[in-house]
């Protein structure tokens, strides 16, 4: 291997590391200066699934605590095209129903590996009555392949029954859902609570 190759390898390798310790120490207050705290996490990522347009990516969950609302959502994502459009995150009710929704402008994501925070405010709904919940997270306006959300095979996240799976869907979310790796395949998140 050449010292160019180490030398790429090693840089790729510190910007995976920097941005899982930016996951892990980044503050995380409300819009409303409200303390969060964090509640579910899944930072191993080995690879990464191409969304954009009407392909819409994922990731079910179960809060340790019911009845909070979510505080934000950070995700580990790779922006693909420089022209890619707004990336919406909406936090979902098994049945990938809307409880609330948060956005990040494209011009906003820089070009390649970054962490994006979502940003809730602490005013969508609870929590409460549902063994699981989800994460769906889109661009619609953008091409196949403009973002890539990073994540692990191997069932690293593992909760019970449909609570620990990442999906895809090939019709802007709506219609059926597809199980990614059998259902063993984990995004890369990490979910805030507010108190």
């Amino acid at each position: 291997m050449s010292k160019k190759h180490t030398k790429l390898n090693g840089a790729t390798a510190f910007t995976i590391i920097a941005s899982i310790v930016f996951l892990l120490v980044a503050p995380v207050t409300s819009d409303a200066n409200n303390e969060c705290r964090p509640d579910q996490i899944q930072l191993q990522n080995q690879a990464a699934i191409p969304f954009g347009g009407q392909t819409v990516l994922g990731q079910m969950f179960v809060p340790s605590v019911p009845g909070n609302q979510v505080c934000s959502v950070k995700v580990l994502i790779s922006k693909n095209f420089a022209g890619a459009k707004n990336l919406t995150l909406h936090v979902v009710r098994p049945n990938f129903t809307e409880l609330d929704a948060a956005t990040i402008a494209g011009a906003d994501i820089p070009m390649g590996n970054s962490v994006q925070v979502f940003n809730f405010g602490c005013n969508g709904a609870a929590l409460v009555g549902m063994p699981f919940y989800g994460l769906k997270l889109e661009s619609k306006d953008s091409q196949l392949g403009a973002y890539s959300w990073k994540g692990i095979n191997g069932n690293v996240y593992n909760r019970p029954g449909e609570g620990d799976k990442g999906w895809r869907n090939l019709n802007g979310g709506a219609g059926n859902w597809t199980r990614l790796a059998a259902g063993a395949w984990d995004f890369a998140f990490e979910i805030y609570l507010c108190n």
